[in-house]
């Protein structure tokens, strides 16, 4: 019994998109390997060896990103790590260095700005995809970056401690 003919060309579609998509690889690869910059020709060796890799040896294996036992997913980190520079971020917009105020008084205006916005995270913003226009160059725009990458987490809420704010924000 032979597929039906619309399956066969939708399978044949499927299979051309796939070896395009090696394809972009493969010349995506050549173009790093070309290039001066050091790590990008370690990048494209890493492409490489993907491309002639064993089977099931995943990018994030060949790259070094799989996490040990423990230890969160790459993708989780650079979450943490927007989080992280987002509230630094805010907290010089809120407390710029020359006004002198200490730790205790910026962590403080800081907690205050995330309460304040976590009111709005709640009721709007976690339901949109893009930043508003009118938040760039605001305290909000951070807020609204380190709620987003939270929000990927799959938090929706902001529960972060003092102590968890004082040590990003000495880092």
């Amino acid at each position: 019994m032979q597929a039906a003919p619309h399956r066969t060309r939708a399978r044949n579609s499927r299979r051309q998109d796939r070896l395009a998509a090696i394809d972009d690889m493969r010349a995506c690869a050549a173009l790093l390997a070309s290039s001066s910059v050091p790590s990008l020709r370690r990048h494209a060796d890493l492409l490489d060896r993907f491309l002639q890799g064993r089977d099931g040896e995943t990018f994030e294996e060949i790259a070094g990103l799989s996490p040990r036992a423990g230890e969160k997913s790459w993708r989780a980190l650079l979450e943490h790590e927007i989080v992280d520079q987002a509230l630094k971020a805010a907290e010089i917009l809120i407390s710029p260095p020359h006004l002198g105020l200490g730790r205790p008084a910026r962590l403080q205006q800081l907690r205050r700005e995330l309460r304040t916005y976590e009111r709005r995270w709640l009721r709007f913003d976690r339901f949109l995809e893009l930043m508003p226009g009118q938040y760039y160059g605001t305290v909000d725009a951070h807020l609204f970056a380190a709620f987003k990458a939270n929000q990927r987490l799959g938090r929706n809420d902001f529960p972060m401690s003092d102590s968890e704010l004082r040590r990003i924000l000495s880092d």
